[in-house]
């Protein structure tokens, strides 16, 4: 009799122990699902790898088309473009409030390949440390927006630093504003090199 009792408590907390299983693969399979459809990718920039994704911003949906067009062409403005890449930057990597996770970092397409990763860890050990998940769409949080960028001087300056050297790389200083004050960085100074065909983002300060 107690041996029986025995195997049914053992039975009980087996089938307890498979549906929690379950119920968390079904979940992690759910996030999974809808992380992807969320960050689905709507446009490229053939040759350049820069993205629009349907959970951008209007304002960052529109300086992507501008940025679409000027790269069109092979002689296009160089102080232009650098000053294109400089607001969607700013407007991807500042813009908390359509980001999933603390670790969705935005901005990476316009970083330099070698220091992605460092960029990635900075950046989710610092102002992407409090952002909480929103896989579900029910994230309680109040995050900042990006609602406009304005450049006030643009340089070309020499650049080194470990194995990066340009001697004609640029200085981007802005200033940024939000939907609503949270506190949040409102003036920067970027630093792009030039990799390949493209200026890649090195530093801000």
């Amino acid at each position: 009799m107690k041996k029986n009792k025995l195997r049914y408590i053992l039975l009980i907390i087996i089938i307890f122990l498979l549906s929690m299983l379950g119920y968390y693969l079904y979940n992690a399979f759910k996030i999974n699902k809808k992380a992807i459809s969320e960050s689905s990718i709507n446009e490229t920039i053939e040759n350049y790898e820069y993205i629009l994704k349907s959970t951008d911003t209007i304002i960052y949906k529109e300086n992507f088309q501008l940025l679409k067009e000027l790269l069109k062409t092979d002689d296009f403005d160089e102080n232009e473009y650098v000053q294109l890449i400089s607001k969607l930057f700013i407007i991807d990597f500042y813009t908390l409030s359509n980001k999933i996770s603390n670790t969705d970092i935005g901005g990476i397409n316009f970083v330099y390949s070698g220091i992605i990763d460092n960029f990635k860890l900075k950046a989710s050990n610092t102002i992407y440390k409090y952002v909480k998940s929103n896989i579900y769409g029910d994230r309680n949080q109040e995050l900042p927006t990006v609602k406009n960028v304005l450049i006030n001087d643009v340089k070309v300056v020499s650049y080194k630093y470990n194995d990066i050297t340009d001697k004609d790389a640029y200085e981007v200083s802005l200033n940024i504003e939000y939907e609503k004050d949270l506190g949040y960085e409102t003036s920067k100074a970027l630093y792009f090199v030039h990799e390949n065909k493209k200026l890649s983002l090195v530093e801000m300060r």
